[in-house]
C-alpha cells in the first residue's frame, strides 16, 4: 500500500503534489476545531411530546365567510416556536413550580407525510425541560381556543358590517333603475323595437329586387346597342312584374302598335319582290308600293323613338324608388339601434337589482341562522404524546469529526488548486525545459551547500550522484580528464537569486581540480558573492573588485589559494558603489586570454542575469555559458526571457543545468556490487 502511494505520489503532478499538505493541514484543522466544540459543549436534555392539529371556519350560508390558512401546518409550527408563546409557557412554569429554575429552547418539526408536529425542549436542567414542554402545549391549545373564539367574532362582526353595505348599494342601484324608466317609454320602445325589425326585413328585401333589376336592365341595354332598336319593346317586357309598363298607358299602346305595323312592313316588302318580277321598276304599282313602303318605316321609327323614352322613364323611377328605399333602411336602422340600447340597458339594471337583493336576502338569512357549534368546524387539537422524560443529549464526536473533516478537505482542496495556478516557478525539469526551449540540458541532483570550513569539503567524497552529474556537464562540454581542447572558460549563470548557479560552479571547479587540471574559480558576484569564503579565504581578501577598482596592478595579485594545488580562486574583493559599471570593460577577451596562459580552465560565477546587468557583457567573451535553473525556485516566465536573451548575445547559445531535478540518482555498478567513485 505504502508503495501505491509513493507511485501515485511521483506520476501525479508535482506542482499539486507539492501543495498537497495543505488539505492535510485544512483537514486536521477542521477537525481539531471541532472536537473542541464538542468537548466544550455543556450536557443538555431534551424531552419531546407530538400533538395532531387541524381546523378551519366555514361558514355553509353560500360561502360567504370563509377562513383557510395556507401552509396551515407550517403556520402552527411557528407559533410553538414563537417567542410569545415560549415567553408564556416559562411564566406559567415559574407559577407553577418556584423550585425549579433555568431556560429551555422549544422546537417543532413535523414527520413527514403526516399532520403531526413533533415538539421539544432543550434545557441544561433535566427536570425543567419536560415542566416546560407541557406548559407549551398548554398554552398552545389555550391560545388555538382563543384563535376559534376570536374567528367566530370576526365572522359576526364581518356579517354585520356587511348588510348596511349591501343596503345602502341596493337602494342606489333601485334609484337608478326606477329612474330610467321614467325616463324611457319601455312600451314604446318594445314596440318600435319590433316593428323596426319588421319593417327593415321588408325594406332591404326590396332594395335587393330593385338592385337586380336595375343591373339586368344595364344588361339589356348592352345588348340593344348592339342588336339595335327592334328589341328595345322586347327587354321591357322581361323586367320583373313590379317594374311593367302599366296597361292602357300610352307607353303601353305604342309597344302594342309595333307589331302589326312591322307585319304589314313585312309584307309591302314582299308584295314588291313579287312584283318586280313582273312590272318594271319605274311601273305606276311600284312607284305607289314604294311610297307605302316609306310611309310604313317612317311610322316604325317614330313608334321606337317613343318607346324608347318609355323604356329611359321606366328606368329612372326604378332609380327613385332605390334612393327613397335606401334612405328609409338608414333611418330604421338608427331607430332599431336606439332600442335596442335602451332595452339592453334596461336589462342590466334589474339583472344588478335582482343579484343583489339575493345578496342582501342571503347575508340575512346567514346571520340570523348563525350558530358558533355548528357553523364553524371544530378544531381538532389532539395530544398524542405528552412531555415524556428528559434524556441527555451530546454531539457524536465521530459524526462531528468526519462533517469537520469533510469540509475542511473541500477548503484545502479549493486552497490547493488556487495556490497551484498562481504559483509560476517551475515544479520539475520537464516545465523548465519546455519554456527554454534547449536541447542540450542536463539533471542535477540536490547539492549539498560547502560551509565557510577551509579545505575540509574537498578532502570529503562527493556524493556519486552529484559526481556522476558533473562527470556529464564536463563531458558535454569537452573538458573531461584526458580530453581538450583547453583551455576553457565556463560561465555559470542563472535568472534570479537562490537557483544554486555558485555551489554547482564550485562543485564542478573542485570535480575538474580532482583531475590534477589548473583550475581557476572566479567570484563574479560582486554585490553578494561568497566564493573565497566557502574556500577559506578572509572576507576582507583583496578580489575581484579590487582589481575593477584598480587598486591591485594585475590579475595574480587577486588570486588566492584555496588548499588545494590545482585549485585557485579569485574572491569578490572589497566592492564600492562604481565597482558594477567597470566590471564589463575589465573582464573582457583580453583579460581571459592572459588567464589561459596560466590555468586550463577557468569557472566563472555571475551575478543572476535577470537582476542585475552585471554580468551581461561577459556572454559574448566566455566559451561556454551554463544556465542553471532550481526546480520549485525558478520563476518560469523569467527563465523563459533570460533563455532568449542568452540566445540573442551569444550565437553558439547555452548549456541548461536543471538543479534538484532528482532526490537520488539511481547507482550503476558492477555485478558485485561496486560502483563509481
Amino acid at each position: 500500500m505504502a508503495s501505491e502511494i509513493r507511485s501515485f505520489i511521483r506520476n501525479a503532478n508535482p506542482r499539486f503534489v507539492t501543495y498537497l499538505p495543505i488539505v492535510g493541514v485544512c483537514i486536521i484543522a477542521a477537525c481539531s476545531w471541532r472536537a473542541y466544540q464538542v468537548f466544550r459543549e455543556v450536557p443538555y436534555y431534551v424531552s419531546s411530546g407530538r400533538i395532531v392539529v387541524s381546523g378551519r371556519v366555514n361558514l355553509p350560508e353560500g360561502n360567504v365567510y370563509s377562513e383557510e390558512v395556507s401552509n396551515f401546518l407550517g403556520t402552527q409550527m411557528a407559533i410553538l416556536e414563537s417567542e410569545v408563546l415560549v415567553a408564556r409557557a416559562a411564566q406559567q412554569t415559574r407559577l407553577e413550580h418556584p423550585d425549579l429554575g433555568g431556560s429551555a429552547s422549544v422546537g417543532a418539526s413535523l414527520i413527514r407525510g403526516t399532520s403531526i408536529i413533533v415538539i421539544s425542549a432543550t434545557s441544561s436542567d433535566r427536570e425543567y425541560a419536560p415542566v416546560m414542554l407541557d406548559a407549551v402545549l398548554d398554552q398552545y391549545i389555550a391560545s388555538r381556543r382563543d384563535q376559534r373564539l376570536e374567528s367566530t367574532s370576526n365572522a359576526i362582526r364581518q356579517l354585520r358590517d356587511e348588510i348596511p353595505r349591501i343596503e345602502r348599494q341596493l337602494a342606489a342601484q333601485e334609484e337608478e333603475f326606477f329612474r330610467f324608466k321614467e325616463q324611457h317609454n319601455m312600451g314604446f320602445w318594445e314596440h318600435q323595437s319590433a316593428a323596426a325589425a319588421q319593417l327593415l326585413s321588408q325594406l332591404k328585401v326590396r332594395e335587393a329586387s330593385l338592385r337586380m333589376q336595375l343591373k339586368l336592365a344595364d344588361a339589356m341595354r348592352e345588348r340593344e346597342v348592339v342588336n339595335g332598336r327592334e328589341n328595345l319593346m322586347s327587354s321591357l317586357g322581361s323586367l320583373d312584374a313590379t317594374a311593367k309598363i302599366a296597361p292602357g298607358s300610352g307607353e303601353g299602346r305604342l309597344s302594342e302598335q309595333l307589331s302589326p305595323l312591322k307585319e304589314q312592313l313585312i309584307k309591302f316588302q314582299v308584295e314588291r319582290e313579287q312584283l318586280l318580277s313582273t312590272y318594271k321598276p319605274k311601273h305606276p304599282k311600284l312607284a305607289r308600293l314604294d311610297q307605302q313602303i316609306q310611309r310604313q318605316e317612317r311610322l316604325i321609327e317614330l313608334l321606337s323613338v317613343e318607346n324608347e323614352k318609355a323604356y329611359a322613364q321606366t328606368l329612372a323611377g326604378m332609380r327613385s324608388e332605390l334612393a327613397s328605399v335606401t334612405e328609409a333602411i338608414s333611418e330604421w336602422e338608427k331607430k332599431a339601434l336606439e332600442s335596442t340600447k335602451a332595452e339592453t340597458e334596461y336589462e342590466r339594471l334589474q339583472t344588478e337589482v335582482g343579484r343583489t337583493r339575493e345578496l342582501y336576502s342571503r347575508v340575512v338569512r346567514g346571520l340570523l341562522s348563525f350558530d358558533a357549534n355548528k357553523s364553524v368546524d371544530v378544531d381538532i387539537v389532539q395530544v398524542l404524546q405528552r412531555a415524556g422524560p428528559a434524556r441527555l443529549v451530546r454531539s457524536n464526536l465521530a459524526d462531528a469529526l468526519s462533517r469537520a473533516g469533510f469540509f475542511g478537505g473541500l477548503v484545502g482542496l479549493c486552497l490547493l488548486y488556487g495556490a497551484a495556478r498562481l504559483d509560476r516557478r517551475a515544479f520539475s525539469a520537464g516545465e523548465i525545459k519546455s519554456v527554454v526551449r534547449e536541447a542540450a540540458s542536463i539533471d542535477i541532483p540536490r547539492v549539498p551547500d560547502i560551509a565557510a570550513r577551509g579545505y575540509a569539503p574537498l578532502a570529503g567524497p562527493m556524493s556519486p550522484a552529484l559526481k556522476e552529474a558533473m562527470r556529464k556537464v564536463a563531458a558535454a562540454m569537452g573538458v573531461s580528464a584526458g580530453a581538450g581542447p583547453r583551455p576553457r572558460v565556463v560561465l555559470c549563470a542563472s535568472s534570479a537569486p537562490g537557483e544554486g548557479k555558485s555551489t554547482i560552479a564550485l562543485h564542478f571547479a573542485i570535480h575538474a581540480a580532482g583531475w590534477g587540471e589548473r583550475v581557476l574559480l572566479i567570484d563574479g558576484d560582486i554585490r553578494r558573492g561568497s566564493l573565497g569564503e566557502k574556500l577559506g579565504v578572509a572576507a576582507d581578501t583583496p578580489g575581484l573588485a579590487d582589481l575593477v577598482d584598480g587598486r591591485l596592478s594585475g590579475w595574480t595579485e587577486a588570486v588566492c589559494a584555496s588548499g588545494h594545488p590545482c585549485l585557485s580562486v579569485i574572491p569578490r574583493g572589497r566592492t564600492a558603489p562604481q565597482t558594477a559599471d567597470r566590471l564589463g570593460a575589465t573582464l573582457g577577451a583580453g583579460f581571459f586570454e592572459n588567464l589561459k596562459g596560466s590555468f586550463d580552465l577557468v569557472v566563472v560565477d555571475s551575478a543572476p542575469l535577470a537582476v542585475v546587468a552585471d554580468s551581461a557583457r561577459l556572454l559574448s567573451v566566455v566559451d561556454e555559458v551554463l544556465l542553471v535553473a532550481r526546480v520549485k525556485a525558478t520563476h518560469l516566465p523569467l527563465v523563459s526571457k533570460i533563455a532568449d536573451f542568452i540566445r540573442g548575445e551569444r550565437p553558439g547559445g547555452f548549456r541548461l543545468l536543471v538543479n534538484c531535478a532528482v532526490d537520488e540518482a539511481v547507482t550503476y555498478g558492477y555485478k558485485d556490487g561496486y560502483g563509481y567513485v
